[in-house]
C-alpha cells in the first residue's frame, strides 16, 4: 500500500483533513522537497507529529465529552436554562422561579452547583440591560444615585440573608408555586384597582430619594423564590407614583447592582469548586440569557404601551396549578 494510502487512513481516523494540507502530506509532486533531510522530515516527523496530535486531540475530545456528561447540567439543558432565564428576568414572572421549575421539569436535583448556576447565568441578562441603558447610568449622575439609593436595602437584607435564603428557600419548588400563585392574584388584583395619577413621576432622575429606598424595599421581597423581582419593583413604583414606562425602566436599571451583587458573592463562594465542563456550561446559560434578554426587554417596553400585567397575573397562575397537577402525578 503506497504512503499516499496510508496517510490518509491516518488522517480519516483522527479525523485531520485539514492538518494533513497544513503540513502539505497531500501536495503536488512537484511541491515536495527532493534533499534527503526534507525527505527524512516528510516521511518520518511529519507522520509522527500528525500521530501525536491526533492523539492528544482525540484525548482532549474524550475527556471534554466524558466532562459533558457528568456535569450536573449537559450542553443542552445548558441551553434551555440560558433561553428560560433570558426571556423571564424582566418579566413580572420570576426567572429565578421559572429556573427551579425548568431544573425539576428536566429531573435535575437541586445541587449547590446548580443552584449558583441558576443565579450566575443571570449576569447574561443584565449585560443585556448594560449595552442598552449604560448611558443612563454613566451620563445622568441624578439617575446613577437614586439607583443606588433603591439599592441599599436589598443590598443589606441580602448579606444578612444569604444563606438562608440559600440553603432552604432555593430548591423549594413550594416556595416557588405558591409565590408564583400568590403574585399572580396580587397583579390582577391590583391592575384592576390601580389608577395612574396625572402628576405621576416621569423623569428618573427625579424621583425623590425616599421613593428609590422604598422601591428597593420592595424588590427585597423578590429574595423569595418565586415573587419576581421585576414585578415586585414595578408594583412598588406604580403604587409609589411613577408612570408605568418610568418604574419599568427604573427596575431594569436596578437589576443591575442587583443581580451584579448576587452572582457576584454567589460566584465568589463556588466558582473555585466548579470543574471545567460546569465552566462551559456557566458561559452557554450566559451568553444565550444575554440574547433573549435583549429580546425580552424591547417586548416588555412595547407591551406596556397597550396592556396591563394582568395577562402576566394569569400565566402565573395558570402556570402554578399546572405544574402543581404535574408534581402530583
Amino acid at each position: 500500500m503506497s504512503d499516499h494510502s496510508s496517510q490518509t487512513r491516518l488522517f480519516r481516523s483522527g479525523g485531520l483533513y485539514a492538518l494533513a494540507f497544513r503540513f502539505g502530506t497531500f501536495a503536488d509532486a512537484k511541491d515536495r522537497a527532493s534533499s534527503p533531510l526534507d525527505g527524512l522530515l516528510r516521511d518520518t516527523l511529519t507522520p509522527s507529529l500528525v500521530r501525536i496530535v491526533s492523539q492528544i486531540l482525540k484525548i482532549f475530545l474524550d475527556e471534554t465529552a466524558e466532562a459533558w456528561h457528568n456535569s450536573p447540567v449537559n450542553l443542552l439543558q445548558a441551553l434551555i436554562f440560558g433561553i428560560v432565564e433570558g426571556i423571564t428576568e424582566f418579566l413580572p414572572i420570576s426567572s429565578t422561579g421559572h429556573l427551579m421549575l425548568t431544573a425539576r421539569a428536566l429531573d435535575l436535583s437541586q445541587t449547590e452547583f446548580l443552584k449558583t448556576f441558576e443565579i450566575a447565568i443571570q449576569l447574561g441578562a443584565i449585560l443585556s440591560v448594560i449595552v442598552l441603558y449604560w448611558r443612563s447610568l454613566l451620563v445622568n449622575f441624578e439617575i446613577f444615585k437614586r439607583v443606588v439609593a433603591a439599592f441599599i436595602p436589598t443590598a443589606v437584607l441580602g448579606l444578612l440573608f444569604y444563606k438562608i435564603i440559600k440553603q432552604f428557600l432555593m430548591g423549594s419548588n413550594a416556595i416557588v408555586l405558591w409565590s408564583m400563585f400568590i403574585g399572580g392574584i396580587c397583579l390582577i388584583v391590583f391592575e384592576l384597582l390601580h389608577r395612574e395619577k396625572d402628576d405621576a413621576v416621569e423623569d428618573l432622575s427625579v424621583i425623590p430619594y425616599r421613593t428609590s429606598f422604598l422601591i428597593g424595599l420592595f424588590q427585597s421581597i423578590a429574595m423569595i423564590p418565586g415573587v419576581s423581582r421585576s414585578a415586585a419593583t414595578i408594583v412598588g413604583g406604580l403604587i409609589l407614583g411613577l408612570r408605568r414606562k418610568a418604574i419599568v425602566e427604573f427596575s431594569f436599571l436596578l437589576a443591575i447592582p442587583t443581580m451584579l451583587a448576587a452572582t457576584g458573592l454567589d460566584l465568589v463562594k463556588n466558582v473555585s469548586a466548579f470543574s471545567t465542563a460546569q465552566i462551559g456550561s456557566l458561559a452557554i446559560g450566559f451568553v444565550l440569557s444575554f440574547v433573549f434578554a435583549m429580546l425580552s426587554v424591547k417586548f416588555l417596553l412595547n407591551f406596556i404601551q397597550r396592556h396591563t400585567f394582568i395577562g402576566f397575573g394569569v400565566y402565573r397562575i395558570v402556570l402554578s396549578v399546572l405544574f402543581w397537577i404535574y408534581l402530583s402525578m
